[in-house]
């Protein structure tokens, strides 16, 4: 009896057909449909599941904190399928908010019960909640110091091809800080909050706050600062003819520098290298420098407005020639 078997060809008929039976006789809209009805009916049951609550605390000028303070708390709660899918992706405006500014603190420490932290936890008013992690929390308090420190800006600045960045300044600079003795010591700048700036092409500015590490730990005045970006066209210029000198003593005579001009090349802000007087352009070698000379090559330096970049000088180097006596 001839075997029988089935081709490629043939399978892709067959499977075609099989597909249009199903579609012809709605299973495969009846199973679409079904699932969609027990999904709806599912998610009108009751389930519990686990949320990480911000945690805010709210303290007072002479409050800091040396202990550990977690940044969120774990809280278990139940409810309907569809709040819990909310809650879970589409909803997070909960946050716990403990006040303590008004609290009395024993020995240094305020303890934090689970009553207090429940009664704490705002926007979860649709769910019951079955369980708080850390169930209690004990805050010890530190004494409190005050100092002024320079703020240190996170603002990263993307400027559009053919800008450069002049300078980026804070209003005000300093801010004061209170905290603990402990951790005041160790905090030397005030970080703002990260913030970066895309095709930036012209001035601006605005207000940004502090970094959240830094609270409760401590307490800031202002807490914010005003930034303001000067942004200007990029230029390169090049400046020739410019003069080497010696700075902090005199060339002695049987020392010799050559050339004794050179070439600079400078980029920066168009309006910045306009301001730029090209007959105050000095090359510079140090003087002590040039007494520990022993290759007969120096670098030379140029003074520059903090906002303007040398990118070279031609020549790169200077040549140091030292005569004996004799040769003179």
């Amino acid at each position: 009896m001839p075997g029988s078997h089935i081709t490629g060809t043939n399978f892709v008929k067959v499977s075609k057909k099989i597909i249009k039976n199903i579609r012809s006789k709605g299973i495969f809209s009846s199973l679409l449909f079904a699932f969609a009805l027990w999904f709806y009916v599912s998610m009108n049951n009751v389930f519990t599941m686990k949320l990480y609550v911000p945690l805010i605390l709210k303290t007072n000028e002479n409050q800091s904190i040396v202990s550990e303070v977690p940044s969120k708390i774990e809280v278990e709660i139940k409810g309907k399928g569809w709040n819990l899918i909310n809650a879970k992706f589409f909803y997070s405006s909960y946050y716990c908010l403990l006040k303590i500014d008004n609290l009395e603190s024993e020995n240094n420490q305020i303890n934090l019960t689970y009553s207090k932290l429940l009664n704490s936890i705002k926007n979860l008013e649709k769910f019951e909640i079955k369980s708080i992690n850390p169930e209690n929390l004990n805050l010890i308090l530190g004494n409190i110091d005050q100092v002024l420190r320079k703020i240190k800006s996170n603002i990263e600045i993307h400027t559009r091809n053919g800008f450069t960045i002049v300078n980026t300044k804070m209003n005000p600079e300093e801010v004061v800080v209170k905290g603990s003795l402990e951790k005041i010591k160790d905090l030397l700048e005030v970080p703002t909050r990260s913030k970066i700036l895309e095709d930036v092409y012209k001035n601006m500015n605005g207000l940004i706050s502090f970094a959240d590490t830094l609270y409760p730990s401590f307490n800031i005045k202002p807490n914010y600062t005003k930034y303001n970006i000067n942004i200007q066209f990029k230029c390169d210029l090049s400046y020739k003819q410019i003069p080497v000198k010696v700075r902090g003593g005199l060339l002695p005579a049987d020392n010799e520098i050559k050339p004794g001009y050179i070439t600079v090349y400078l980029t920066g802000g168009v309006e910045e290298l306009a301001n730029i007087n090209p007959s105050e352009l000095v090359a510079y070698v140090n003087f002590e420098d040039l007494m520990d000379d022993s290759t007969g090559i120096l670098v030379p330096e140029i003074s520059l407005p903090s906002n303007v970049t040398l990118m070279k000088t031609e020549p790169p180097y200077l040549y140091h020639f030292k005569y004996s006596q004799k040769g003179l």
